[in-house]
């Protein structure tokens, strides 16, 4: 491991044993990202619409955690990034 790992690691425990008491949300969602010829879905507007409609909710709403099922490499994650304001 490197030492930036290691001290990096060594303050998120340090931070996660402070903590005793508070709150934090969670969302999990199947955002029916297959492609299309997997999982059409037969939604008006297609998938990049729906993903705009998605990405917005995330962000009007503030989940701390956002867990996305079926997100698919080839789909569009730039247009769930923008919509959202970022994963990471």
């Amino acid at each position: 491991m490197k030492l930036s790992n290691a001290l990096t690691s060594g303050a998120l425990v340090a931070h996660a044993a402070a903590a005793t008491s508070g709150d934090f949300t969670i969302l999990t969602m199947n955002v029916a990202g297959l492609p299309a010829i997997l999982n059409p879905n037969g939604v008006p507007g297609g998938k990049e619409a729906s993903a705009k409609t998605i990405g917005s909710k995330f962000a009007q709403y503030g989940y701390d955690v956002i867990h996305m099922q079926e997100v698919s490499y080839v789909f569009r994650h730039d247009v769930l990034e923008r919509e959202s304001g970022g994963f990471g």
